[in-house]
């Protein structure tokens, strides 16, 4: 492989850092090979069993070079070993360098939470999902395991390092930022990244109940962060919501937000106009109307049967009168500490009336959106002094994920740079 003159000096690091931009986290290459020429079959085709084996032979030669824990303390050695052979079984790698960051492995939120089933399971540790984003590297976790240092569940967690003006998105209902992961890491925007999480999510404290509450804690924990400048405001669902009162509370204090950016967040049903409640009830039975057809009668009784049980359950929870049913539906247990925050967020969303903001702001919605909520186009415009709407690809849930979230985050990216230019 010959360089060209005006190539940078470290070709691989150039190489990562433009496929972090443009390639999912599960595609990203771990390991770059510089080869004389790209081995191919007499048909001119790929020869893929030789790439694979100069991976293998890399490899090979890797382990063989580097000592498996090299550190001089055995108990810190042997955490450190089973982190590492956690990290291999899920990962599925022979060999993982002990600096190496997990997500440029190709680790996503859901092995996150394998790992930390794992470690508990192994170790009796109990850590916060996102300790992963403090402590990236096999010899960091290992460290903060060993020392008992495993951070807080702080309001603040650095997704993507970057200079400049920092963009901070507020998490969604569930209060937790893993689900923001594949977002956060693939904007293209050169300031850092913070996704901004609940407070309460580690149990030790009570989740905040009111926007005002934890529009006052982030913004508390942003300038801590960010002591000077303007910096960029983001929310995802009724994270949405935080950011705008955030906004708000800046703008009031002649210190406006570079920009504000709600991704798909709606107002709570009481602030909608007549004719979107009455759009969003029709689409609703719309919705249930479809999923009762394709289903045989029995199917259709045990479904009515839920819904029933639904809507009896929150509203019971909305009146105060049953504070034990849990409005969280899922097909898996939720921890405590989750359910809290959702139960908190929902009281917050229900509470919450919007000021008009005198700034630009841009929305982005899904495109197949969500039976069950309201149009965000169709709530916002009388709300702020000027909409940008934008529309990428999935629901209200796929939008972040896998390539919709590549998608949104090249939409989020512009929004970003068209502020910073302004």
């Amino acid at each position: 492989m010959v360089a060209r003159e005006d190539a940078p000096e470290n070709l691989t690091g150039a190489l990562k850092a433009a496929l972090k931009i443009i390639l999912p986290v599960h595609m990203q290459p771990q390991t770059i090979y510089a080869l004389d020429a790209v081995p191919r079959l007499p048909s001119a085709k790929l020869d893929i069993k030789a790439l694979e084996a100069v991976d293998r032979a890399h490899q090979a030669d890797e382990a063989a070079r580097a000592p498996e824990t090299p550190s001089t303390d055995e108990d810190v050695r042997g955490v450190e070993a089973t982190v590492a052979a956690i990290w291999k079984r899920l990962l599925g790698r022979a060999h993982i360098d002990r600096d190496v960051d997990f997500f440029d492995l190709g680790g996503d939120s859901l092995m996150t939470l394998n790992m930390m089933f794992a470690l508990e399971e192994e170790l009796g540790v109990d850590l916060p999902v996102t300790t992963i984003f403090q402590a990236p590297t096999i010899a960091t976790l290992a460290a903060a395991i060993e020392s008992q240092s495993v951070p807080d569940a702080v309001p603040l967690v650095l997704m993507k390092a970057g200079e400049g003006a920092p963009l901070f998105i507020v998490h969604g209902v569930g209060g937790n930022v893993m689900e923001l992961f594949a977002l956060g890491r693939r904007i293209a925007y050169p300031g850092p990244v913070y996704a901004i999480q609940a407070k309460g999510l580690d149990g030790r404290v009570e989740p905040n109940r009111s926007i005002a509450a934890m529009a006052a804690d982030y913004l508390a924990a942003v300038r801590a962060a960010h002591p000077a400048g303007p910096c960029h405001l983001a929310g995802y669902s009724a994270g949405g919501l935080v950011a705008f009162e955030m906004a708000q509370r800046l703008a009031n204090e002649g210190q406006p937000a570079a920009s504000l950016t709600l991704i798909d967040t709606q107002t709570n049903a009481r602030q909608w106009p007549l004719a979107v409640w009455l759009e969003m009830l029709a689409r609703r039975v719309h919705h249930h109307r479809t999923r009762l057809g394709a289903l045989t009668w029995r199917e259709r009784i045990l479904y009515a049967a839920r819904l029933t049980a639904g809507a009896k359950r929150r509203l019971f929870w909305r009146l105060g009168l049953d504070r034990s049913a849990q409005p969280l539906e899922t097909s898996v247990p939720v921890p405590r500490e989750l359910q809290a925050i959702y139960e908190a967020v929902l009281t917050a969303i229900a509470a919450y009336r919007p000021v008009r903001y005198g700034h630009p702001v841009w929305l982005i919605v899904s495109k197949d959106g969500d039976p069950m909520m309201a149009d965000p186009v169709r709530i916002w415009p009388r709300h702020v002094a000027a909409l940008t709407i934008r529309t990428v690809p999935g629901n209200h849930f796929s939008m972040i994920q896998g390539e919709n979230a590549a998608v949104l985050a090249n939409v989020l990216s512009e929004a970003l740079k068209t502020h910073a230019g302004a």
